[in-house]
């Protein structure tokens, strides 16, 4: 629906007098009149947006609100402006004003209504003028006194000065001048506080806040005293803050003893406070903590008021000594001693973690260090190459590049990357290692002694783990320890006592003897023969194996033969019916497939060959190509075999040979027939009317 407006008039909420302090009321009464387009008084609850504009056309908008629900009665409605949101009070500077009303969807109406006389009372609220009789003028861009020679008085009636206060609750009723603007000279002015006591003969009437001016002692700013007495700043009439005659700044003190002097006036006691941000956050503070006979001075830091921690503490201790602290995890001087890491430190330094030197270091007495990032510590010990270092000990030396020396005495690692981890006159060359004991060198090129004494590595990369008198002179040499034992092959090892292995890739164990086999295992001794024990440590015999043995081909890496527990030798056989055959069924040669062999099922077979190995668990003692085949089927020795006793029983030492039943042996009863036919002897009773499984002698024939 299309509105037209009618405006009737504005005017302020309140009248106010020719003088007044009450603040004016931020809104204006507004009444106008709306019809349809048609010319018909609107009646009805509309939303209105009202808005002040600082030209006719409405481009600069100065104020806005909504009113949401505005009662329209016979096209009359009355609104107060600013009851939504407040105008302010510089809307209104003097310049023409324009009201524009929007009603509910509709464009703004047109045109906008010129606000003029009635609104400007505002300034009512900006003291544009108060009357006659106020004694001011507002000239519009100057609020003065109507007589310039006036003065103002604040708590008198006489006032002696443009700006004069007065207050008679001082020192019992004297006269305390507490504001005073003075001019003095030309382009000079002083603001001063006058106070008219009287103390030593000298009356107190220059405590200064600002002087300005050419003519002026001073051009800039000051706040102090100009006679010979001190100045303090009070609170709750409580002296606060106090500058002493001759400069001394006190704190919580009244006689500072130095240019500042704060006293906390309680333990503990917060002296000073830096702090950022906002209240109660990221803040450092200085503390002191009366202990007694000794006094603490405390740095603290803190995010929040419950989350405060001690970062350096300042301290005299019950002995007298002083005491210091850093307890960012932590340093602390103690006694005497620095501790870091630690609030306890129990030496002249004690470090509690990781440290970090940058460069080189020394530590005892009599110690010379001159490579570079070198470390020696002990006595009398020497550490010239470049990143070498000495643990410690006496008289030891680290000649070379990397070269180390853990600790000992009269130790030397004379070449680079050479390391010698203690003992006594041992010596490393490049690379090599000896780890301690005494009198031994490792010469070459990452050659190892591990220990003992007088042990020689002479060749690269051999080893000598300990012992006595031992050399590994072949490279990649072994000596693991022993007496007098030597390694001149490469790659050989050489381990008891005065073995010698002169050839390459041999290992000799033993007593008192030379080999020069190459690529052999060897296990000697000329005096006592030597025993062999694999899977037991009491070997009866020169070999003595608990456990199984398997012997494999060079050429495939199959199994040829295991040696194992069991009762039986048997070999490996394909079959040609497999699906029927279990273990301990009998089989005969096939004569159809040749190096097969066939389930038995014809009595007195002469093609029977042996029996299925394995029924009821009963391993080989000996397995011929085990794995490669369907079976492993028994060709002697003892094993349990599938026996039909329907016809005949069986008593151990019966002839058996095969039986009409597949697989099946039975008692010999035709021994005419059973030529060529018998597969061994029964060692167990089976009775008449059974089948079953007994314990047989493999014996063909």
């Amino acid at each position: 629906m299309k509105f037209k407006s009618v405006f009737l008039g504005m005017g302020l909420l309140m009248v106010l007098c020719s003088v007044s302090f009450a603040q004016v009321p931020p809104m204006i009464n507004y009444q106008g009149k709306l019809n349809t387009s048609a010319g018909a008084p609107v009646n009805g609850t509309l939303q209105m947006v009202f808005t002040i504009y600082a030209d006719s056309n409405g481009t600069t908008s100065l104020w806005t609100e909504t009113q949401p629900a505005v009662v329209v009665d016979k096209g009359v409605f009355n609104v107060l402006l600013g009851s939504v949101d407040s105008i302010p009070y510089s809307v209104f500077d003097g310049s023409i004003r324009y009201l524009g009303v929007k009603v509910a969807g509709d464009p703004e109406i047109t045109p906008k209504k010129p606000m003029v006389s009635v609104p400007y009372a505002y300034r009512a609220g900006t003291a544009d003028g108060g009357g006659a009789n106020c004694g001011w003028i507002d000239d519009g861009t100057v609020v003065r006194l109507q007589t310039s020679t006036d003065n103002v008085g604040i708590g008198t009636v006489n006032p002696g000065a443009r700006l004069h206060v007065f207050t008679n609750d001082y020192n019992g009723g004297a006269t305390f001048e507490a504001a005073k603007f003075e001019h003095n000279q030309i382009n000079s002015a002083r603001w001063t506080f006058s106070n008219p006591k009287t103390e030593n003969g000298q009356t107190e009437r220059s405590l200064s806040l600002g002087v300005s001016g050419n003519y002026a002692d001073f051009v800039g700013g000051e706040i102090g005293m100009k006679s010979n007495h001190p100045f303090r700043l009070l609170t709750n009439n409580t002296e606060a803050v106090r500058v002493t005659t001759s400069g001394n700044v006190g704190i919580g003190t009244t006689n500072p003893d130095g240019k500042l002097d704060i006293f906390g006036g309680g333990s503990p006691a917060t002296n000073l406070v830096l702090a950022a941000n906002w209240e109660n956050k990221f803040r450092w503070r200085i503390k002191t903590i009366d202990r007694g006979n000794a006094i603490d001075l405390d740095l603290t830091a803190s995010d929040a008021p419950d989350n405060e921690e001690t970062v350096l503490q300042l301290t005299r201790s019950t002995s007298g000594r002083p005491e210091f602290a850093v307890l960012t995890d932590k340093l602390v001087v103690n006694n005497g001693n620095v501790g870091i890491g630690t609030a306890s430190p129990t030496a002249r330094l004690h470090v509690e973690g990781e440290a970090f030197i940058s460069d080189k270091a020394t530590i005892g007495p009599g110690n010379t260090n001159t490579g570079i990032n070198a470390f020696v510590a002990g006595a009398s010990n020497l550490a010239t190459g470049s990143y070498s270092a000495v643990g410690g000990g006496l008289y030891n030396n680290a000649s070379s590049h990397n070269a180390t020396v853990g600790g000992g005495y009269l130790n030397t690692a004379s070449d680079q990357l050479a390391t010698v981890g203690g003992g006594y006159l041992n010596t490393a060359g490049w690379g090599a290692t000896v780890g301690g004991g005494r009198s031994n060198t490792a010469s070459q090129n990452y050659a190892t002694v591990g220990g003992g004494d007088h042990n020689i590595a002479s060749a690269s990369d051999a080893t000598v783990g300990g012992g006595s008198g031992n050399t590994a002179s072949g490279h990649a040499a072994t000596v693991p320890g022993g007496y007098g034992n030597t390694a001149v092959g490469d790659y050989s090892f050489a381990s008891g006592r005065l073995v010698s292995v002169t050839a390459a890739n041999t290992f000799a164990f033993g007593n008192n003897f030379t080999t020069s086999t190459p690529h052999a295992v060897i296990f000697h001794d000329t005096e006592t023969p030597i025993k062999v024990g694999i899977g037991t440590t009491n070997p009866g015999a020169t070999l003595d194996v608990r456990g199984n043995i398997m012997i494999s081909s060079v050429s495939t890496g199959n199994t040829v033969m295991t040696l194992g527990e069991g009762l039986d030798y048997a070999e490996g056989f394909d079959v040609s019916n497999e699906k029927e055959i279990q273990p301990g069924s009998v089989l005969i040669i096939d004569p159809v497939n040749p190096g097969k062999l066939a389930m038995s099922q014809t009595p007195y077979d002469s093609k029977v060959a042996g029996i299925v190995a394995g029924a009821k668990g009963q391993g080989s003692g000996v397995r011929l190509g085990p794995d490669q085949f369907d079976f492993d089927v028994a060709l002697a020795g003892r094993v349990y075999c599938n026996v039909d006793a329907t016809e005949i029983g069986v008593e151990p030492g019966d002839l058996l040979t095969t039986s009409a039943t597949p697989g099946y042996a039975m008692k010999v009863t035709d021994y005419a027939r059973a030529q060529g036919s018998i597969l061994g002897k029964a060692m167990e009773k089976m009775e008449k009317g059974k089948k079953g499984q007994i314990l047989v002698l493999v014996t063909l024939q």
